[in-house]
């Protein structure tokens, strides 16, 4: 309201923000069972529409390095590093988006978790009740050995069919 427009109300905007702003990153911060040395993305924005440069980062190693870094504009920027690859390991990294024109800089810290590796198994032995094999016996499935590389719990689940239909519940 200004005493010059007689009451009259003018729009006034909200301010525009100083800073880039870092968003829709990939994998998503704190996600789960992503592969191995995943193409890591950001969507970096400079509400001046001036160039930015845009550095990825990661502490893979244990100490924070330069993954790629790029000058441009508004858009979706990816790194791909190569040293994010154990299984079942949260990494983090880091995405920093600095203003040419002011300085100004916004940085932000994400992190994601591997997959863990597939448990392993022997063929189970199936046994017959009678040892004969017969349609009218019961049958005994027994695990030989599952192994989990990265020591999860494991369950053996036995899926039986009769005429095509599940028994297992």
């Amino acid at each position: 309201y200004s005493e010059y427009n007689c009451g009259a109300a003018v729009y006034v905007p909200p301010p525009t923000p100083l800073r880039p702003a870092l968003s829709d990153e990939q994998p998503l911060d704190g996600s789960l069972n992503q592969t191995l040395n995943p193409t890591l993305s950001i969507l970096a924005t400079d509400y001046q529409g001036n160039s930015m440069g845009i550095m990825f980062r990661t502490n893979a190693s244990g100490t924070w390095e330069d993954i790629v870094s790029y000058t441009g504009g508004n858009g979706v920027y990816t790194a791909t590093a190569a040293n994010m690859d154990s299984y079942g390991t949260t990494y983090y990294w880091s995405a920093n988006a600095t203003d040419t024109v002011s300085g100004n800089w916004t940085h932000k810290v994400y992190s994601f978790t591997t997959h863990s590796r597939a448990p392993t198994h022997d063929k189970p032995v199936l046994v017959s009740s009678g040892e004969m094999n017969g349609y009218k016996e019961n049958l005994t499935c027994y695990n030989q050995t599952t192994i989990d590389l990265d020591g999860d719990e494991v369950a053996n689940i036995y899926n039986w069919y009769t005429d095509d239909t599940s028994l297992t519940n």
